[in-house]
Formats: structure tokens, C-alpha cells, sequence
């Protein structure tokens, strides 16, 4: 019986932009840019309210089991595995499920120039936009970094093989971990812009005709291994729910992150604890 389920994730899982549907007149109607010049409260109660109205939460009160959601937004594939993976600290656990929602590969672990702790942090890297942190001469530097310089297939392939080590690591410690992917799309990152969906293609990792042909078959096989740790094999969260239900950010809106709790319930309910 299960427990108590880990969440960990990005924007998505931590419910960003379900303030804004809440209190804001007609806040679904409005465009990227317009949501993006909104005065919005603090960070701190903002999140408050959208990490007590997202999936997990909704999770946890409908199965009466414990929910810890330490999704945070912006992190990139790397930093919410290794928040999940540094989460669990003991050599075995029982009666508990952890949940990866995959993000993105546009990100990258950057450090700034912060005296805390919280220095080295996620950045999402899009051609047409800035990270606030950096200077304009550090986001131009990232750009071409990850524009011009690395590689496509080596971005996606290096976030699987984080995400297939996890799901085993857990799994030695007695941890039922599965993958929820948002979605299956590939996105023009540089323009931020969707061009074609890859959903009936399930042996097919990202990659560009640009890069080296010969990692095809390593990519092939990681992504396999990528797939057999999904919660929903057949589907992603954008499936689920559907294109209307995005919010003028790009995250779900109230009722799909209902529609998620039920179909991770209906999930669950297959899960064999290790």
C-alpha cells in the first residue's frame, strides 16, 4: 500500500500561472507577452497557492496518502533528479512511489554571481528572450553555447541517461520511481516554437540531421530504456489534457491538473512497490 508519493518536476508540477487563472478577469485569454507585464504578488505566496492547487497536492487528498512536491520552476532535468535523488537519503524505503516529471532540455545548470545558496540554479535558454540573472554578455555566451555549439542529440541523450540511472538508483532503495513526460513534441527552442510532434514515434529521441549520425543507435536505446520507466506509456501530460487546457505561459489550467490527478490515481493503481 502506498504511503506517501515524491513529486519533484518544474513549472508544471509546482503549478505555475494558477494564481493568475484564479484572480485574474479573463487571464486565459490573454497573450505570452501580455501575462508576462501583469504585477503579480510575491513569489513566495504566489507559490503557495499554485503548489496547494497543482496535481500533487490534489493527489495526495484524493488517495489520503502524504505528498511532498519539491518541484521547483526553471530547473532543468538535471537539477529536479538530483533534488529527487538527494531527497532520499536512507539506504531503503518502503511503501513509497517517486515521480520524475520530465522537463524540457532547453536548461541548463548555470551559476551566478549570488552569495547564498542558491547560486547555481537552472536557466531556460530561448533565442528570443533573456535570463534576468545573467548579463547580456553571459546570455549571449549561453546562446551559442547551446545553439551553436552542442550538439542536439547529446542534450536530450545526456537528460535520459540522468533519468534511467534514477529510476534504478530508487529502485535499490526500495522506491517505486516512474517518469511522467509533458510532452512529446520537439520544439524549435531557439524561437520557442512547436513544429512537429514525435507522440507516434516512440523509438525516436530528439535529434538533429546536423549531428553525428553514429549516436543514433546509442540514443535509440537510451530512449527504449527512457520509455519502459513511464507511469503513462501511452501518453504524455499534454495528451491528457489537451492543447486548450495551456495557459497563456505554456502551463495547465485548474481543471487539467484534476484530469492529471485522476489519470496518475488510475496509474497508481498498477504500480507494484519494490
Amino acid at each position: 500500500m502506498i504511503k506517501k508519493i515524491i513529486f519533484t518536476g518544474c513549472s508544471t508540477t509546482a503549478g505555475n500561472e494558477l494564481w493568475e487563472e484564479a484572480h485574474i478577469d479573463n487571464y486565459a485569454s490573454l497573450t505570452f507577452k501580455q501575462s508576462r507585464a501583469l504585477k503579480i504578488p510575491p513569489d513566495v505566496d504566489l507559490r503557495a497557492y499554485n503548489y496547494a492547487h497543482a496535481f500533487p497536492a490534489i493527489v495526495g487528498e484524493k488517495l489520503g496518502v502524504a505528498v511532498d512536491n519539491i518541484s521547483w520552476p526553471g530547473q532543468s532535468n538535471k537539477e529536479l533528479i538530483g533534488r529527487l535523488v538527494n531527497y532520499f537519503k536512507d539506504d531503503y524505503y518502503s511503501d513509497t512511489v517517486a515521480l520524475i516529471q520530465f522537463t524540457t532540455h532547453n536548461r541548463m545548470l548555470v551559476r551566478f554571481k549570488e552569495e547564498n545558496e542558491y547560486d547555481v540554479a537552472g536557466s531556460v535558454v530561448v533565442g528570443m528572450g533573456d535570463d534576468h540573472r545573467l548579463s547580456r554578455t553571459q546570455n549571449n555566451i549561453i546562446k551559442e553555447v547551446f545553439f551553436e555549439l552542442l550538439p542536439e542529440t547529446m542534450l536530450s541523450l545526456d537528460d535520459f541517461v540522468y533519468a534511467n540511472w534514477a529510476v534504478e538508483k530508487l529502485k535499490s532503495k526500495g522506491i517505486s520511481c516512474y517518469i511522467i513526460t509533458s510532452d512529446s513534441t520537439v520544439t524549435d527552442w531557439f524561437n520557442w516554437d512547436q513544429i512537429n510532434s514525435v507522440t507516434n514515434k516512440p523509438n525516436t529521441p530528439v535529434k538533429n540531421d546536423r549531428d553525428p549520425q553514429y549516436l543514433e543507435a546509442m540514443g535509440v536505446d537510451l530512449f527504449r530504456d527512457y520509455l519502459k520507466h513511464q507511469l503513462m506509456p501511452n501518453d504524455t501530460l499534454m495528451t491528457v489534457v489537451g492543447k486548450d487546457a495551456v495557459l497563456p505561459r505554456f502551463h495547465f489550467n485548474q481543471m487539467a491538473h484534476y484530469i492529471i490527478a485522476d489519470r496518475i490515481i488510475k496509474e497508481l493503481k498498477n504500480v507494484k512497490l519494490d
